[in-house]
């Protein structure tokens, strides 16, 4: 059906207009009380390979989970197809609106840290980028913005954990904030 096509619970809710009847006819209501982001559909990503980034996107700025079928079928998806330019709009739309961006990084920042890296090392731009590259595409013209952004939120988590206050973070965030 064309609500199956859509690939999550929630953008496939529809309301009749003349009698405002909820059609929801993969339960996305039940997703979002339960903040989850849920496949309809598992030919959705490889028919849209950018739904990939969509639903970590959504997951993270939502603070949702991601279910665990997304996780399976994201792996195997070739995003190589996909525009530089369109993955890094993804991928800045996630760090730019996630309420806490760093969360899905907390496993490379803890190795970092753990490692002896400080923020201001002269190396640290590169040792984040290539730690994060080992699970994720970064298209070249956004390296650099990329590699911003993270160093400012591994300055973050260094603060936090001189403080006592940052945790480790589950290894399966840093899978789904950055999907690869």
């Amino acid at each position: 059906t064309g609500f199956e096509a859509m690939g999550s619970g929630w953008h496939s809710i529809a309301v009749r207009l003349a009698d405002g009847k909820v059609f929801d006819p993969f339960e996305g209501q039940k997703s979002i009380e339960e903040k989850k982001v849920k496949l309809t559909n598992p030919r959705a990503f490889p028919d849209d390979p950018l739904r990939v980034l969509r639903a970590a996107r959504f997951a993270s700025i939502l603070d949702f989970a991601l279910d665990s079928e997304i996780y399976t079928i994201a792996k195997d998806i070739d995003l190589s197809g996909i525009s530089a330019e369109r993955i890094q709009e993804e991928l800045f739309k996630i760090l730019l609106h996630s309420p806490q961006p760093s969360l899905g990084l907390e496993e490379l920042f803890s190795e970092l840290y753990d490692a002896g890296h400080q923020p201001d090392d002269q190396d640290i731009g590169t040792c984040l980028i290539e730690g994060v590259r080992q699970h994720n595409f970064i298209p070249k013209p956004a390296e650099t913005d990329y590699q911003d952004v993270i160093t400012c939120e591994y300055k973050r988590y260094y603060q936090k954990r001189l403080k006592g206050k940052a945790t480790v973070a589950r290894a399966s965030r840093m899978d789904w904030i950055m999907v690869s």
